[in-house]
């Protein structure tokens, strides 16, 4: 059976209206994440962090703690928890908005 045009229409339209949610909350996830990202270092810094294996193994307790937080449901205040929470949301998020994935792709 032939789709009615006007169907079409706002099946193009509401496509239009949630890719353009979803990059307007990629925009400000990445807004929030940047001045995270630079505490991060800075923290690191500070604390004489430095060396592949160094950085991978403190990441690894700040990842642990970030479970912890949201497995109990804690709102906690630490930068790095916060940085490493929103930066996994940050690597689902950003594919999705690059044209020319999967997600995007037209059909």
């Amino acid at each position: 059976m032939k789709e009615d045009v006007l169907h079409r229409l706002v099946d193009i339209w509401a496509t239009g209206e949630a890719a353009t949610s979803l990059g307007f909350a990629a925009a400000r996830l990445f807004d929030e994440l940047d001045p995270l990202e630079r505490r991060k270092e800075e923290i690191f810094a500070e604390q004489g962090i430095g060396g592949a294996p160094r950085l991978q193994g403190e990441c690894v307790v700040i990842r642990r703690k970030a479970l912890d937080c949201l497995q109990n449901s804690v709102n906690c205040d630490d930068p790095m928890v916060r940085y490493v929470s929103l930066d996994s949301l940050a690597n689902v998020i950003c594919p999705a908005c690059k044209p020319g994935t999967p997600a995007t792709a037209p059909t």
